[in-house]
C-alpha cells in the first residue's frame, strides 16, 4: 500500500501510524518532507463520491474542511486490495484543552455559533436527498432498548418504564423536529481549533438527515462524559445554555425545539450507550450510564435556563 501512497502523493518516502479512532479505519502519513496527511478507508466508492462532493461544497462556502488530496489524473481516491481510501491534508488546530477553563476562550459559544454557521450551508446544500433520512425513535426502540436491556449493569425495571412512557409520547414531536443534513458525529475530538478560532471540521461517515438540534445536543453530551469525573460537571449545564443562545443567535431556534433538548439529549445518550455496550467498554458504559441518569435527574435545571432563550423569542 505504501508504494500506492508514494505514487499517488510524488514521495518517495513515506511513514504511516495507526489512528486511535473508533471505526480503526484512519492512519497518519508523515512524508519525507514533513507534510503530513490522513488516509481513511471509505465505505464504498458511491460513499466516497457523495461525501467529496459535499465536502468541496462546504468548501466553497467557506466551512473549514479538509477535502481529499487529487492525484495527477485529477482523482481524489486510491483503491487497494478492491478497498477505496481518500487521503487528507492535516487541518490546522487541535481539539481544545481547558475546555472549562474561565481563562480560556468561550468554547461553548464559539462552538454554538460555528455549529449554526456550518448548519445554515448544510441547509443549502442541493444534493440533500442523496443522504438517508434517520428516525432517532425508532433506532432507540427497535435497535438500542434490547441491547440495554440484555446488559446485566442497567437498572432493568427503570428503563422498561422509560420505554413504556415518555419516549413513546415523543414520537410525533420529534418526527416534527425542523429537520435537515446533519453531521452526527459532532463531538469535540471532530472539531480543531487554534487561538480559540475554530479551524476544522472533520470526519463525514455518519451524515444523514435528521433534527438540527441533534448535532448541537450530540456536541453538548461529549462535553458532560468527557468533565464526568471531574470539578467541572457543573459547569455543564451553563455551557449548554450558552451554547444553544450562540446557535440561536444565528438559526431562530423554534419553541419547541427548545423544550425537546433534554429529551433529544436522553435519547442520544441511550443510543451511544447501547453502542459502548456492544463495543464491551466497560468504563464507557458506566460513564454513558450515569451520565444519562444524571441529566434526567437535572430535567428541571435545564429547562429553566432554556426557558429564558425561549423567553427571548417571545419577546
Amino acid at each position: 500500500m505504501e508504494k500506492v501512497i508514494n505514487e499517488f502523493l510524488k514521495e518517495n518516502e513515506i511513514e504511516m501510524t495507526t489512528v486511535d479512532s473508533y471505526t480503526g479505519k484512519v492512519k497518519k502519513i508523515v512524508t519525507a518532507t514533513n507534510k503530513v496527511y490522513f488516509i481513511k478507508e471509505k465505505k464504498s466508492y458511491e460513499n466516497m463520491l457523495r461525501e467529496t462532493k459535499l465536502l468541496y461544497f462546504l468548501q466553497k462556502n467557506h466551512i473549514p474542511v479538509a477535502v481529499p488530496v487529487k492525484g495527477s489524473r485529477g482523482e481524489c481516491y486510491i483503491t487497494w486490495n478492491n478497498k477505496t481510501y481518500c487521503i487528507y491534508p492535516k487541518i490546522q488546530g487541535d481539539e481544545p484543552e481547558d475546555f472549562y477553563s474561565r481563562e480560556n476562550f468561550d468554547y461553548s459559544s464559539i462552538i454554538g455559533k460555528a455549529i449554526a454557521e456550518y448548519h445554515n450551508v448544510l441547509a443549502s446544500y442541493p444534493y440533500e436527498g442523496e443522504y438517508e433520512k434517520i428516525n432517532i425513535l425508532d433506532k432507540l426502540l427497535i435497535w438500542a432498548m434490547p441491547i440495554i436491556e440484555e446488559c446485566h449493569l442497567v437498572d432493568l425495571e427503570s428503563f422498561k418504564q422509560l420505554k413504556r412512557s415518555w419516549f413513546k409520547d415523543l414520537e410525533n414531536d420529534l418526527l416534527n423536529l425542523p429537520q435537515q443534513i446533519i453531521h452526527r458525529d459532532l463531538h469535540l475530538g471532530n472539531l480543531l481549533f487554534e487561538e480559540g478560532q475554530l479551524t476544522g471540521i472533520i470526519d463525514y461517515d455518519l451524515m444523514a438527515i435528521g433534527p438540527r438540534i441533534y448535532d448541537p445536543c450530540y456536541c453538548c453530551i461529549g462535553f458532560l462524559n468527557d468533565s464526568f469525573y471531574s470539578i467541572y460537571r457543573q459547569e455543564w449545564l451553563n455551557m449548554l445554555i450558552q451554547l444553544f443562545k450562540a446557535y440561536n443567535k444565528s438559526i431562530f431556534l423554534t419553541a419547541f425545539e427548545l423544550k425537546a433538548i433534554p429529551y433529544l439529549i436522553s435519547l442520544i445518550q441511550l443510543i451511544l450507550l447501547a453502542h459502548h455496550i456492544e463495543d464491551g467498554n466497560r468504563e464507557d458504559v458506566m460513564i454513558n450510564l450515569q451520565a444519562f441518569r444524571w441529566v434526567a435527574d437535572h430535567y428541571s435545571e435545564m429547562e429553566r435556563g432554556l426557558k429564558f432563550i425561549i423567553d427571548d423569542l417571545i419577546l
